[in-house]
């Protein structure tokens, strides 16, 4: 698949941002944050007249620049010395390319290797550089006889997957409000690789198999591929180790009193589960409830997060890492971390030519398991990125082949 860059450019704020916005202080959330990109495609298949392509790139332009002035940090730089945000309109980088085969056909079996030629173009995500580089970065590929999709590199310095679905659905209405008038909703900004697809009616059947209180799907998906992750350290190991599982869970809307739901920053925490290496214990209905009782407890354990004191809260972040940290550094326990997008509204993002067709990400850090709504939003698409031999045990569990197809 070739991809052939046509242009590159810098895009602003419609409108400058006023001066006394200029700095933005990042939050403790923000400051504990990985200092990494995180890469995300949504794709459209072709959708009328293919000339129309060029007018919907010029529409993406600018809906960018408008939705830009409200998302106004996202256009600056970041601060490393003051813990800041330059919200100065330094500007998002923008490419557009041109891709030599169909969307179409692409994704009838998209091959996850060729998903990177999507993000924009000759940056190398492992050598960009949060402190000095754009906090966000968007190549729109244009694809034969039409379709297109738009690759993000955003900066987890400054915003988390729910600030990425708010940014995206605003945008989205910006584009939209060209030809209709819709309100954007203003952000708060006042807080600081393999994929397997699982099988929805058999994930309903978990879901209703007797549990004493029945598990969402996440719950049920997480729990599997938990399960699974330990029988393929069992084998590589040769005897059942110690699991721990460490949740990533958007606080939005969980706390006393509730943080707004639209907000830009990080606003998310680590819930942690462990399973012992006993044997009695390894039933998919003994990991689910590990993974139910760990995401209760922490909410619960930070539900309070807006009443107290910032030093307080780094406190109480500090020790959460710590425990993390600790499974990490333990040669004998096994740490699993999982993120899930799941009921982020990223499939209704319509910029005027109808919802997405498929919303992926692209490679995701070894250890990390990433978990996607599937277009019907009734199954869940995960992303696992494992060595070749522990890649090998976890695609022969008996429960990974019968509830998912690849």
């Amino acid at each position: 698949m070739k991809v052939e860059i046509l242009s590159r450019k810098l895009i602003k704020p419609s409108v400058p941002t006023p001066h006394h916005l200029h700095q933005k202080k990042i939050s403790v959330f923000d400051q504990l944050a990985p200092p990494s990109y995180t890469p995300l495609v949504l794709h459209y298949s072709a959708n009328g007249d293919i000339r129309e392509n060029a007018q919907r790139c010029a529409q993406l332009e600018r809906s960018l620049s408008e939705a830009l002035t409200t998302f106004y940090p996202l256009a600056g730089r970041f601060n490393a010395d003051n813990l800041l945000i330059e919200c100065n309109d330094e500007g998002v980088e923008y490419l557009e390319a041109q891709v030599d085969c169909k969307l179409d056909e692409f994704l009838i079996e998209p091959k996850i290797e060729l998903l990177n030629h999507l993000l924009p173009s000759d940056i190398e995500i492992d050598k960009l550089d949060p402190v000095t580089s754009p906090l966000l970065a968007i190549q729109i590929n244009r694809f034969n006889y039409g379709g297109l999709t738009i690759g993000l590199y955003f900066s987890h310095m400054i915003i988390d997957a729910s600030a990425v679905a708010s940014f995206i659905t605003a945008w989205a209405s910006s584009s939209q409000a060209e030809v209709a008038n819709e309100t954007i909703h203003q952000p708060n900004f006042d807080l600081a690789i393999t994929k397997l697809k699982t099988n929805a009616q058999a994930l309903a059947q978990i879901q209703t198999s007797g549990m004493e209180r029945q598990p969402t799907r996440v719950e049920v998906v997480t729990a599997m591929i938990w399960k699974a992750l330990i029988s393929a350290a069992r084998a590589k190991h040769g005897r059942l180790r110690d699991s721990l599982l460490v949740q990533i869970v958007n606080m939005r809307g969980k706390t006393i009193p509730p943080l707004p739901e639209i907000s830009l920053g990080n606003f998310f925490l680590a819930a942690v589960a462990r399973s012992s290496a006993d044997e009695n214990k390894m039933e998919l209905h003994d990991l689910v409830s590990l993974v139910r009782d760990g995401t209760r407890d922490a909410i619960a354990k930070f539900a309070k997060l807006p009443v107290l004191n910032g030093n307080e809260v780094r406190l109480m972040l500090e020790n959460l890492r710590t425990e993390c940290l600790g499974g990490l550094y333990n040669s004998e326990v096994d740490v699993r971390v999982f993120s899930s997008w799941c009921r982020f509204p990223l499939y209704e993002a319509d910029f005027g030519w109808g919802k997405p067709d498929w919303v992926s990400l692209t490679s995701c850090p070894a250890e990390i398991v990433f978990l996607m709504d599937t277009k019907c939003g009734e199954g869940i698409e995960a992303w696992v990125n494992l060595n070749e031999q522990d890649m090998l045990h976890f695609q022969q569990d008996p429960d990974i082949v019968a509830f998912s197809s690849q």
